[in-house]
């Protein structure tokens, strides 16, 4: 999940950049079409969500990370993407892109509204899997680039080299040496718990069944990097390799030099993306 954060960053800020160059649109009028510029956020929420579910594929354990399909979406779960976490506890996601964030009221501004039909199936909690019944918990995914990265204090250089390693097609246990890394690493140390917060998890907003129109604004303070908190514990084959602390690491899927290399860039350096655009 962290990956595929960065990868929703990488791809929000690809697109801005797009724009910039200019990018255009054909845009129906009438009978016919006009030339219209394509804006920073016209992307569409399925890109971005095509590109995080192909990340969680690449990196999940296996039978751990889940598309839905729209009928699904529209008529069951109410998301985009299902994760069943090392628990087994089944999060369900509908993806926003975030347009903005208003600085008077700290709060997202979505792209597409949260509709009382995705707020009611998330809020519901139980479905038919397999012909079982189970219990899972709704969430939006918001797709944003307005918020900085958190890097982390203890090795805040290795942001950099997971910012480039989540735009790269790697082994599958990449994602277990991701929450090795940047996650569980600490022994529960918050400082080490760095996120390119391209994905912020939100809890289903309150949606009032009388306007069409639904809930577009999410505040802030509610959302969450959306790997925190999930039980991540690696359940793919077991690693035999240890590192110099003896924290054990999957073998064989990755160059570890490289990661050491990182390192040496310097403690302390705080990561810095170039200026939004």
């Amino acid at each position: 999940m962290g990956i595929a954060s960065w990868r929703a960053r990488s791809a929000l800020r690809s697109y801005a950049y797009a724009t910039t160059r200019p990018a255009t649109v054909l845009k129906k009028v009438g009978a016919g079409a006009t030339t219209v510029t394509a804006s920073s956020t016209a992307l569409n929420e399925v890109g971005v969500t095509d590109a995080v579910m192909s990340t969680l594929w690449c990196h999940s354990p296996q039978d751990a990370t889940y598309a839905i399909t729209s009928q699904a979406e529209a008529t069951v779960l109410g998301g985009d993407l299902a994760i069943v976490d090392a628990s087994n506890v089944i999060h369900v996601y509908q993806s926003k892109i975030v347009e903005s964030i208003d600085a008077a009221t700290d709060e997202y501004v979505l792209k597409s509204a949260v509709t009382h039909a995705q707020a009611s199936l998330l809020n519901g909690g139980l479905f038919s899997w397999n012909g079982r019944v189970h219990s899972f918990r709704g969430y939006l995914a918001l797709y944003q680039r307005q918020l900085r990265v958190v890097p982390g204090t203890v090795s805040p250089s290795r942001s950099q080299w997971w910012k480039d390693a989540a735009k790269s097609e790697a082994p599958p246990r990449l994602g277990a040496v991701y929450y090795w890394d940047m996650m569980s690493g600490s022994g529960g140390n918050p400082d080490r718990m760095a996120s390119g917060r391209g994905i912020m998890a939100a809890p289903i907003p309150v949606v009032d069944p009388t306007k069409a129109t639904g809930s577009s604004r999410v505040p802030v303070a509610s959302s969450w990097p959306w790997e925190y908190g999930i039980a991540n514990a690696w359940r793919g084959p077991m690693p035999t390799a240890f590192d110099q602390s003896g924290i054990t690491l999957p073998i064989n899927s990755l160059n570890f030099d490289d990661i050491s290399a990182a390192d040496r860039l310097g403690n302390g350096v705080l990561l810095q993306e170039s200026p939004e655009v």
